[in-house]
């Protein structure tokens, strides 16, 4: 694809049963730790339905769903801007969600 071809790909999780934490670790190195930040999109409506119907605990959501996040992709730093550039000319829509940093590898929602 064409956003293989212009910036280096570190990892790609869909993100299906097991929500953010358990499938965006698995692209993980063990050194390495994802902090993602709850205010970079905006949830979609039915999952906050589901939740207060369901009386479910937030935790309890990000770890069954995907939020309204269905792929991941993670780029270095620098090539952050120009992957979103290429994936917003293929209509998809694209931002960044948080950072990869040093760390016991896992998944750190706030």
């Amino acid at each position: 694809t064409k956003l293989r071809s212009e910036v280096a790909v570190h990892g790609m999780a869909h993100i299906t049963g097991g929500g953010i934490p358990g499938n965006l670790v698995r692209v993980l190195p063990n050194n390495c730790r994802a902090v993602i930040d709850l205010s970079c999109w905006q949830i979609p409506p039915l999952f906050a339905y589901m939740q207060r119907s369901g009386g479910i605990d937030e935790d309890d959501m990000f770890d069954a769903f995907n939020m309204g996040i269905g792929l991941m992709i993670v780029v270095g730093k620098k090539d952050a801007e120009a992957a979103i550039r290429i994936l917003l000319a293929q209509r998809s829509k694209a931002f960044v969600l948080g950072e990869i940093v040093k760390g016991k590898r896992g998944v750190e929602l706030k």
